[in-house]
């Protein structure tokens, strides 16, 4: 015996620890040459008898010590025990004795109590367990419960790993020997159910199979799973819906006995329940997911006869009911799972079941919901596609003639229109279609010019579809000329299908250049506005390279045309051509001439269009060679072509390419271009004034535009009686000598042209980031309107020629939105919250007085603060122009994320006092807006527990704010009925969202959304209450367009969703069972306003309690005497109404 090996069963016998520790750390050291493992393996039954009878001992010694706290090395000493013990187990035929076995039973015992310190040992103790299970060593079943449970709780940690996954899948057959049926096993069974929520199990494929192992464990628990699952479905993305079909079909198709019947019934069956019945479509979605893994393995034997069986009692009778979305939803199910049958059953029954399910599809085509009938037309295209071969040739055309002929023509849904072009797309994947929908499609030509843009674009990806396909050419179903009218006019979704279609045609980059040329110049004299916006996107398809050589090309040729002229006119001083290229280009040309101004202006624009499309590119570093070429290329051709072309259309074209070039290289035009746009007039387009603009910026010249914008504005914004004018306080002074001309100030003009500037990309870009400085300079001088307008409000007249109320907003205008474009959260002087909360202070003084009498915070009336007649019409419609003004800038400062919650506040206040003035009708559009707006950010804004709480920052002000909005509109729709419609329309949009998003956030907070809907009902109870006095003919109302005019503009909003409509009745019962209805007249107006509503929303269980109350409060009212009062009548149409809506109700009269 060596003595190494005899010093170990020493150490083991004596229970002594040190020289035991000692001997392990040889084990454990490289420079030993001492190894556990060979050393057991040398063993013989009576030695290693020896062994662990020691080590047994030790064991139990070292854990007795352990409660002591008395040893610091008994961890070290039962981490060696478990590496021994490790060693034994782990032989070729290893030899267990009695006490290692009962070692590993105390080991086994205690690992889970031992501190989390010791993660390394109590890992070691599993995998000793690990190895004894798995192996199925005498005794294993008595090692697998805590084994496992450490295994699951380690897997589902946070740090877990696929190796943790692996391990409990290799454990599996532990969970055999647990009785499920116990209650001690119901933390075993948390763990379980916990495995099935979490992703790692999900993404692995040994987790996915363990968690359809569990379906085996016990009927009961199976039950405990399904729910588990079903409950994560709504919340599970596309690849975790699809991982739990392969779950539950691993389970489905291991499964015998109980655990199938168990499976089938309860799990799969219930999941194509909800699946038809669910009203979330995304849920309905995700369950389709998960049965769609079942209908993928249709393949498979017995999938086939299961889906039949289970589908049986459902969807037959789902595709019959009343409720259209379970129609869908089953019609979807049935497409899915296409064709049900029984492929071991009786030839005519499956035949009968085939052919009854191609009769649902058929009449389904004729659904009378649009939704159905889109779902049907997406599946009958795609069964088609799938089992063409399969479906008898009369049943085929039918179903294709239904879509052709019928549903491609529904004009009263976009949607099924939409979804016959994607069936027939779906369907040309299979060429056997080819010949019959030859024939068909061109029958379907008028659909490019659909009124329905999602239509036009689904008939595009088709035709997009045929152009891939041999047989079918796309300009057989859609001549070029349809198809070059619609790219001219049509949306970009749209256009860039066209031009994806017609590439090739137009632009084939395989061909030669003179082809390329060829295909232009026909496209241009074919349809010149198609031609633009072709090229706008063309670019996109060809490398830059290809770009720029094509505009060298079209250059060549307009070139050579110019040159033919000047030959033609004996005019020796056109240049001759630079190369061979050009003289093979100009002998090409014949056909063309300078006199053909259409094609010219075509070609230049066509050049203009490719490199603005290409610029950005071009000024990229590693592209200056290519841009060099074209500049030196244009720098020659340019000054022939201004010479040349005199059209207004060439001349602006010519502008915007000598904008692409450096002004060094077009001098005279680069100098004439600021005069040309000192002589613009107000009157010019943006079309004409735009290209100048645009070749200021490429040339550097900001500054001379800003210059000159700057003089107007300050000529025009001159304070009245003084010499003062705001431009001077901004002006930099400089050294030089210069003479300035004496121009007349154009600021209309001047706002244009800043407008232009600041909207415009191009320009845009270049101008902040080069000319910031002067940006902001220009901004202080127009912050001097505010003076003028003071001086307006003071003034009988225009301040000056110059200075008219419409420059006067329009600097305003201007004013407020550079604040907001030059904004900088960084820099306290440039924030456009500050200046805006000085605007609203500004304007609380100035403007707001000029609307009506308006009270201060204590209620006081508020004197007029302006010296002129605030009630002269021009002024009150002055002020009002400006405060909306205001108002837009303040409700996209917010939407664009500028802004923090006191300058919120402060808008929610200044929008507060607009709606107390005496007259604020027009401005209601832009203060609910404003009020939307405010909403949103108080959402954006708020803190998480203030989320959690369902209230934001400004939650208490809207509604108060809503109250007086109401009231404003009450009191117009009272004056005037039809001022107040074209008001309640402009304000129909923010309000609704106003409402909507109010309830979607503040869900939680019942005492401010009782405020709000209690002021809604208020509103129409009231409304309604004097309608009824006034007419005691009223006549009930079965739609909510034809109640009185603001009760139906509020309930068309809260109808909007169920949430707001519940809210609604239940305020109503609310102010019913109080007792605020005490007359006949309030009754019956709440009686009107339960009536219409269930007409509109007749599901809802809190119509009842508002027919209870209302029965109520009418049984104790006293039958008016006089049979002809007003009173009596009211009274006898209450009653016979109220008896309709009891008996619509089911409720007993």
């Amino acid at each position: 015996m060596a003595p190494t090996q005899e010093s170990f069963l020493q150490a083991a016998e004596n229970m002594d620890p040190a020289d035991f520790l000692g001997l392990m750390q040889q084990n454990s050291s490289k420079n030993e040459d001492f190894s556990v493992t060979e050393m057991v393996a040398e063993l013989n039954k009576q030695q290693l008898e020896k062994l662990w009878s020691g080590l047994q001992q030790m064991t139990i010694g070292t854990l007795l010590e352990l409660e002591d706290e008395e040893l610091s090395d008994a961890f070290s000493v039962l981490q060696g025990i478990s590496t021994v013990a490790m060693a034994t187990v782990s032989q070729e035929t290893p030899s267990i004795p009695e006490a290692l076995f009962e070692t590993a039973v105390v080991l086994h015992g205690v690992m889970r109590t031992l501190p989390d310190s010791q993660d390394k040992l109590k890992n070691n103790i599993v995998k000793l367990c690990e190895v004894w299970c798995s192996s199925e060593l005498a005794g294993w079943e008595n090692l697998n419960t805590e084994t496992i449970v450490y295994l699951l709780e380690k897997s589902l940690a946070a740090k877990a790993s696929h190796n943790d996954i692996k391990r409990v899948w290799s454990l599996r057959q532990c969970l055999l020997r647990m009785n499920f049926d116990n209650e001690s096993s119901s933390d075993l069974k948390a763990l379980l159910e916990n495995c099935v929520i979490r992703p790692l199990y999900l993404k692995h494929e040994e987790g996915r199979k363990f968690l359809s192992y569990l379906f085996g464990m016990n009927p009961t628990f199976i039950e405990n799973l399904h729910k588990i699952i079903k409950n994560q479905l709504p919340f599970c993305n596309k690849s975790l819906l699809e991982w739990y079909g392969e779950i539950y079909f691993r389970a489905w198709r291991t499964a015998s006995g109980p655990y199938l019947q168990k499976l089938e019934s309860y799990c799969i069956q219930d999941l194509m329940f909800f699946a038809v019945h669910a009203s979330s479509k995304s849920l309905v979605s995700g369950l389709r997911k998960v049965l769609g893994y079942f209908h993928k393995q249709k393949i498979q034997r017995g999938v086939d006869e299961m889906l039949l069986r289970l589908y049986d009692p459902i969807i037959w009778r789902s595709l019959k009911v009343a409720n259209a979305s379970v129609r869908a939803n089953a019609l979807s199910l049935l497409i899915d799972a296409f064709p049900l049958q029984d492929p071991d059953g009786v030839v005519e029954e499956t035949d009968r079941i085939m052919q009854k399910q191609f009769d649902i599809l058929t009449d389904l085509l004729m659904d009378p919901c649009p939704l159905v009938r889109a779902t049907a037309a997406h599946g009958v295209a795609r069964i088609c596609n799938v089992f063409w071969e399969l479906i008898p040739s009369q049943t085929l055309h039918n179903l294709i003639k239904t879509l052709v002929d019928d549903l491609a023509w529904d004009t009263s849904s976009a949607d099924v229109r939409m979804a016959v072009f994607q069936g027939l797309k779906y369907l040309l994947d299979n060429h056997l279609s080819h010949p019959l929908l030859k024939t068909i499609l061109p029958k379907l030509s008028n659909f490019i010019h659909d009124r329905s843009e999602i239509v036009r674009v689904a008939f595009l990806d088709l035709l997009l579809k045929v152009k891939g396909i041999r047989a079918i050419k796309f300009w057989s179903i859609v001549s070029m000329d349809h198809l070059l009218a619609r790219l001219e006019m049509d949306t970009p979704p749209v256009v860039r299908r066209i031009v994806n279609l017609i590439f090739n045609s137009y632009m084939p980059l395989d061909k030669p250049d003179d082809l390329k040329l060829t295909r232009c110049i026909f496209l241009i004299q074919s349809n010149p506005g198609a031609a633009r916006i072709f090229y706008q996107y063309a670019h996109r398809r060809m490398s830059l390279v290809q770009t720029s050589k094509f505009i060298t090309v079209l250059c060549r040729c307009v070139m050579a045309c110019v040159r033919k002229d000047r030959k033609t006119n004996n005019d020796q001083s056109a240049a001759e051509p630079d190369d061979e290229e050009e003289k093979e280009n100009e002998e090409d040309d014949t056909e063309l001439s300078v006199a053909d101004t259409d094609v010219m202006v075509g070609l230049l624009e066509t050049m203009a269009i490719l490199w603005g499309g290409i610029a950005a590119q071009l000024n990229k570093p590693s592209n200056n060679d290519i841009k060099e070429k074209l500049q030196a290329k244009f720098s020659q051709t340019l000054p022939e072509f201004f010479r040349t072309f005199q059209d207004s259309r060439a001349l602006s074209v010519l502008v915007l390419l000598a904008g692409y070039l450096p002004a060094n290289i077009v001098p005279m035009f680069s100098r004439c271009c600021l005069s040309k746009l000192k002589a613009m007039k107000p009157e010019n387009s943006p079309e004409e004034y735009g290209t100048w603009l645009e070749a200021m910026c490429n040339w550097g010249k900001v500054r001379d535009l800003l210059e000159l914008i700057s003089d107007w504005l300050g000529d025009s914004l001159k304070i009245q009686g003084t010499d003062e004018n705001p431009a001077a306080k901004t002006k930099k002074k400089t050294r030089c000598v210069t003479f300035k001309e004496p121009i007349e100030p154009q600021p209309m003009l001047a706002f244009n042209y800043l407008t232009y500037l600041t909207k415009q990309p191009v320009c845009r870009d270049i101008i902040l980031n080069t000319a910031q400085k002067d940006l902001r300079e220009m901004t202080d001088l127009l912050k001097g309107v505010k003076g003028c307008i003071e001086q307006r409000f003071a003034s009988p007249g225009a301040l000056s020629k110059y200075a008219t109320d419409e420059v006067l907003v329009e600097a305003f205008r201007t004013y407020c939105k550079m604040e907001v474009i030059l904004h900088d959260p960084e820099n306290q002087e440039h924030s456009a919250v500050l200046a805006f909360e000085q605007l609203l202070s500004w304007a609380d003084v100035e403007l707001l007085s000029a609307l009506g009498n308006k009270y201060e915070a204590d209620g006081s009336l508020r004197q007029k603060r302006t010296a002129a007649d605030a009630e002269a019409p021009v002024l009150k419609e002055l002020a009002e122009t400006l405060i909306e003004v205001i108002l837009v800038i303040a409700c996209n400062m917010l939407l664009v994320g500028v802004g923090d919650t006191e300058c919120a506040s402060q808008l929610a206040e200044f929008a507060r006092l607009i709606l107390q003035t005496g007259d604020a009708a027009k401005l209601l559009p832009s203060v609910t807006t404003l009020m939307y707006q405010i909403t949103e950010h108080s959402l954006n804004q708020c803190t998480e527990e203030e989320e959690d709480e369902g209230v934001g920052s400004h939650g208490d002000l809207v509604p108060g704010m809503l109250g007086m909005v109401i009231q404003t509109l009450a009191s117009l729709v009272h004056k005037n009925k039809i001022e107040a419609e074209k008001v309640l329309a402009g304000v129909k949009f923010s309000v609704t969202e106003l409402l909507k998003s109010y309830y979607r956030h503040h869900s939680l907070n019942q005492t401010v959304n009782h405020d709000v809907m209690a002021t809604v009902m208020a509103a129409t109870v009231a409304e309604m209450n004097a309608t009824v006095k006034k007419e005691l003919e009223f006549t009930k109302c079965d739609k909510v367009g034809n109640m009185p005019t603001l009760t139906a503009f509020l309930l068309g909003i809260i109808t909007k969703t169920n949430a707001m409509t519940r809210a609604f009745l239940e305020e109503l019962f609310e102010c019913i069972s109080s007792g605020a209805l005490q007359d006949t007249a309030g009754l019956t107006a709440a009686l009107h306003l339960v009536h219409t509503l269930h007409k509109v929303k007749p599901n809802l269980s809190e119509f009842e309690n508002c027919l209870t109350g209302i029965q109520g409060q009418f049984n104790g009212k006293e039958v008016p005497e006089d049979t002809e009062s007003p009173e009596r009548h009211i009274y006898q149409s209450t009653k016979t109404l109220l008896g309709e809506c009891l008996q619509q109700a089911g409720m007993v009269v």
